[in-house]
């Protein structure tokens, strides 16, 4: 269903029959690094669901909801909320995206995910197909 050249994630589950959960760095000092970061969680949802996965994205459903609201936008405020997704869902997925490694939430979301027994795979951006996109905006 998703072809290959247009493909932002290397993603290989199709009609995973549980939820996934979908962790991905956020919170940065720069506004912009956070609205890229939303938009990149968002396509992966939108990949992961075009693929028959049903996915929860904390990112996804909060960012909207936090910057039109002016809430607080790290991990500190939004961990419980994120945790209690989590322990709804029966697989983990990472993005590897810029940021992931450096993530407190990530890392927190690991460690919780290791202790609940769910499963984690890392998911790879296709960096060549995510510059092609953004050099069609420049």
């Amino acid at each position: 269903m998703n072809n290959p050249e247009t493909s932002f994630f290397d993603i290989q589950d199709e009609n995973y029959p549980g939820l996934i959960y979908l962790a991905s760095p956020y919170t940065h000092a720069y506004p912009e690094v956070m609205e890229l970061r939303y938009r990149l969680a968002m396509r992966a949802v939108k990949e992961f669901t075009m693929k028959g996965c049903t996915v929860l994205s904390p990112i996804v459903h909060y960012h909207p909801i936090a910057t039109g609201s002016h809430m607080p936008s790290d991990f500190d405020f939004w961990g419980t909320h994120n945790l209690r997704m989590l322990k709804s869902c029966s697989a983990m997925k990472v993005l590897q995206i810029p940021g992931h490694l450096g993530s407190k939430g990530i890392k927190a979301e690991v460690i919780a995910a290791r202790g609940l027994q769910i499963p984690i795979e890392y998911v790879t951006l296709n960096v060549n197909v995510y510059l092609k996109f953004e050099m069609a905006w420049a």
